[in-house]
């Protein structure tokens, strides 16, 4: 089943129910964001928008990882994978929130806290990460 949604960065898209990403928890600091879906950007494969199903004026940008930090390993823990219902690490995506900062013009990545989707149940969490040497503003292009 398709609902439109009206938001602020893409106008009005349709929203195929079966791409929404639940947020049980929702993202902290927007407890009533609780449904996205992840829109790949179109001139990156690595970057995505999660746009806000709940909400069409909130949308966060972020990429998968990877790309740019090639030795990132975060270890997701217990909670946080039965949270998720993780049973196969396959079907464990990971991005990382990005925050512009336009005046400096610098791009940086949340290590500490990334996003963690199921792509086979499609939930999705923030987890903040235990392991303390992933930093929260991790400038892009700087490992």
């Amino acid at each position: 089943m398709q609902t439109l949604l009206r938001t602020t960065r893409f106008g009005d898209i349709a929203v195929d129910e079966e791409r929404v990403f639940r947020f049980p928890d929702g993202l902290p600091g927007f407890a009533g964001a609780k449904s996205f879906l992840a829109i790949n950007v179109e001139s990156d494969d690595d970057m995505y928008w999660l746009q806000c199903v709940d909400d069409g004026a909130l949308a966060f940008l972020a990429i998968s990882p990877w790309s740019f930090f090639p030795d990132y390993e975060p270890e997701i823990d217990e909670h946080a994978q039965d949270a998720l219902g993780l049973d196969r690490a396959d079907d464990a995506t990971v991005l990382c929130l990005l925050t512009v900062d336009r005046d400096a013009e610098v791009v940086t990545a949340n290590l500490l806290g990334p996003v963690v989707l199921n792509t086979a149940r499609k939930l999705g969490r923030q987890v903040v990460l235990a392991d303390a040497r992933w930093p929260i503003a991790a400038r892009l292009g700087s490992a």
